[in-house]
């Protein structure tokens, strides 16, 4: 994973990535358990799309790995409400 992320990093992204690309870097870096890379690339792509759904639970995964428990709870429940929505969480009691 780590190989993969840095010839993804390297070769195939330009100057300015699009959210989704930056969302597939983010997901690369967790995967290589780089979390604070993870955790910036997500960031970033959050701030050109927003809402991008993704993009918010590799931030929570990332906190997560870094052992930001705090954060990753705050921004899990930021997301409960968008994930019940989408039935994949039972709704917020």
């Amino acid at each position: 994973a780590k190989v993969a992320a840095r010839i993804f990093g390297d070769v195939l992204v330009g100057e300015e990535p699009t959210a989704e690309v930056l969302l597939a870097q983010a997901t690369l870096a967790l995967h290589a358990y780089d979390a604070s890379k993870a955790l910036q690339l997500a960031q970033r792509s959050s701030g050109i799309q927003q809402g991008l759904l993704a993009a918010r639970i590799v931030q929570v995964r990332a906190h997560a790995l870094l052992g930001d428990t705090e954060a990753a709870l705050v921004a899990a429940r930021a997301l409960e409400g968008r994930l019940a929505a989408l039935g994949l969480v039972p709704p917020p009691r």
